[in-house]
């Protein structure tokens, strides 16, 4: 009996060694599906980037472009090194992504978007030289530009779709991985556990109590009991086997934790990156990464902190909606050591000596941390910052999930921060930040369609090239923007202010009729006389002339009754409002809601060779507000 209990021990070992080796080359089948699952989230990446890359480059383009013929006040050398810089990340990024090798179906496009964007930089970086030294030529080549935008556009798009694909096959046969992973160890615990159960039958009756015992504990272990062992009472032969079934269930276990870890961790990084990809604004990223912070851990305070544009000082944007905030008090995110070192931090006690200074003296008292940074193309946005309990730091997949959570959240709340910079870039003027022409008409003109009630003023700076010839443009720029900072705080929220082109200005107030908005103007002619009267800058005064939406039903029109205002305030001798209709005129003279309100002309629209004849002796032609 001795010598076949040795013998079912040496089997069960036997079984043992085979079953790891299974587990081994299984969890290696794993490892290798999740590396490649791994890619394909890097090439996805590094697309989006060299996508939002050639945005960026776009906008540079344009704006040199306008530069170059001085429409703006933006730095021509400065947008040359901007295009550089974007077109040198573009391609970076796809380089970067070539070189993954993901299989011949991505790298097919991938080389074909390399190709087009090599030339796509190329034109950009040619545009903005000629911009330099020809504009004329440099608007000649903005078309083909265009036309190389679209073609790149739909480079990107292909490729991605090639990649999604890729990914979805990469899933799968990840999936199927750790299935058949599951599958081989099972069975091969199930085949090492009917071998024993034979040879075990041979030694007789005596021995089937204590196996029905063991096999009883194997079946729990196979039916999902991870914690099932089998209880070792005699140091006997089956005392022996059951070690050794306790030693491969505790490999076992192992493997299918690793496995389930591995699934979660993959599972988590996809989820984010699909919430976060639909997270227009910031505001919607910071909700997903509070959902995000309590999947990670309920009980952990865990936040978000950001720096703002200047990326001097760092606030809260986001805290864990079950645990709250860490309450770190990190002022920059040069002053956090994870920022520094550039990656994540674990601190298993804030008593240590080499402990971050800043989680001592916390009204918690002493805990562990982890700090993992936030960046987004290499510059520092922020940390992400945790705490635990003291001497019980946060486990290697957490700070793995937090890693991935900084990561996904610097990417996603960079690239909207650039777009939302772009745009703001794209709808303002670059001197005075008002909204531009394009902008008022995208606005108005929906108002108009919808018959809403509003007023509509244009103003105008007196004698501006006077102004400009006397004491130079650098003067002219700052009554500009003197006036546009007056026009801005003047005015209430939802008001439409913008520059309608050199030195005239378009106001326009919603819910208003012409009295109401013969009080708004008033005020901002008399808050102009005071802030010029303050500032270290030549006197000036500018004219409106106004209307509203009652006299006209498009914008054009609206429009030139107020420009015939605007004509009449100049010709009454300036530093004035007037109306630009008739009816309005009397209208206001007889209900007398302005002090000083005269009615006795009104503006109408007239052909220009008029103005010589005014000039000497005008003619009241609208109701002037003093």
């Amino acid at each position: 009996m001795r010598q076949k209990l040795y013998c079912i021990s040496a089997l069960g070992v036997a079984f043992q060694v085979i079953v790891a080796v299974v587990a081994l080359l299984s969890l290696r089948e794993v490892n290798s599906a999740a590396a490649a699952t791994d890619r394909v989230v890097l090439a996805q990446r590094q697309l989006q980037d060299a996508d939002m890359a050639h945005d960026a480059l776009r906008g540079d383009v344009s704006a040199a472009v306008l530069a170059g013929d001085g429409a703006t006040g933006l730095s021509l050398a400065g947008l040359a090194d901007a295009v550089r810089v974007d077109a040198a990340s573009m391609r970076d990024d796809i380089a970067r992504t070539a070189a993954l090798g993901l299989n011949a179906s991505v790298d097919a496009p991938v080389r074909e978007l390399r190709r087009t964007a090599d030339a796509y930089a190329e034109d950009a970086t040619r545009i903005v030289d000629l911009a330099a030294t020809d504009h004329d030529a440099a608007v000649a080549r903005v078309r083909a530009f265009e036309s190389s935008y679209a073609t790149l556009s739909t480079g990107f798009a292909a490729t991605r779709e090639a990649i999604g694909a890729h990914a979805e096959r990469a899933a799968g046969h990840a999936a199927q991985a750790r299935f058949r992973a599951r599958l081989t160890i099972v069975l091969a615990s199930l085949a090492a556990l009917l071998g024993m159960f034979v040879f075990a039958g041979m030694i007789g009756r005596s021995l089937v109590r204590k196996l029905d015992a063991l096999a009883d504990v194997a079946h729990r272990v196979m039916g999902g009991d991870r914690e099932a062992r089998y209880l070792v009472q005699r140091e006997d032969e089956i005392g022996e086997l059951g070690r050794a079934f306790n030693a491969m269930a505790d490999d076992l276990t192992s493997v299918v934790a690793q496995l389930e870890r591995d699934a979660q961790r993959d599972g988590f990084g996809t989820q984010l990156v699909e919430a976060l990809e639909m997270a227009d604004e910031e505001a919607s990223a910071h909700e997903v990464i509070e959902r995000a912070m309590v999947q990670i851990d309920d009980a952990a305070p865990t936040e978000l902190l950001l720096s703002d544009s200047s990326r001097a000082h760092l606030s809260r944007a986001a805290e864990s909606p079950t645990a709250g905030a860490a309450g770190c008090p990190v002022s920059s995110p040069f002053s956090c050591v994870a920022v520094r070192r550039g990656n994540p931090v674990v601190f298993d006690t804030s008593q240590a000596l080499n402990a971050c200074p800043k989680l001592r003296g916390r009204a918690q008292g002493a805990c562990s941390a982890v700090c993992v940074p936030v960046t987004f193309m290499g510059r520092a946005l922020g940390v992400l910052h945790a705490t635990g309990p003291d001497g019980a730091p946060a486990t290697a997949e957490q700070v793995a999930q937090l890693t991935t959570l900084a990561t996904q959240a610097g990417a996603r709340i960079g690239t909207v921060r650039a777009f939302e910079k772009t745009q703001l870039q794209a709808s303002t003027d670059g001197l005075t930040g008002l909204i531009n022409r394009r902008t008022l008409e995208n606005r108005v003109r929906p108002m108009i369609q919808a018959t809403e009630p509003f007023a509509l003023a244009i103003a105008d700076l007196d004698r501006f090239k006077q102004l400009n010839d006397t004491y130079g443009h650098e003067a002219g720029d700052r009554a500009l923007r003197l006036f546009a900072e007056v026009l801005k705080r003047g005015t209430e929220e939802g008001d439409l202010v913008a520059r309608q082109g050199g030195e005239e200005f378009v106001i326009v107030l919603p819910r208003k009729g012409v009295v109401d908005a013969l009080r708004v103007l008033e005020g901002l002619r008399r808050s102009l006389a005071d802030a010029v009267a303050a500032a270290d800058i030549p006197v000036f005064t500018a004219s409106f002339g106004l209307t509203d939406a009652s006299q006209a039903d498009t914008l054009e029109g609206l429009l030139r009754i107020a420009d015939a205002g605007l004509y009449a305030a100049k010709q009454r001798g300036r530093d004035r409002v007037i109306v630009g209709d008739a009816k309005q005129a009397a209208d206001i003279a007889r209900a007398g809601q302005m002090a000083g309100a005269v009615a006795d002309a009104v503006a109408q629209p007239r052909p220009a060779i008029h103005a010589a004849a005014e000039e000497d002796e005008p003619r009241p032609s609208g109701v002037e507000i003093r």
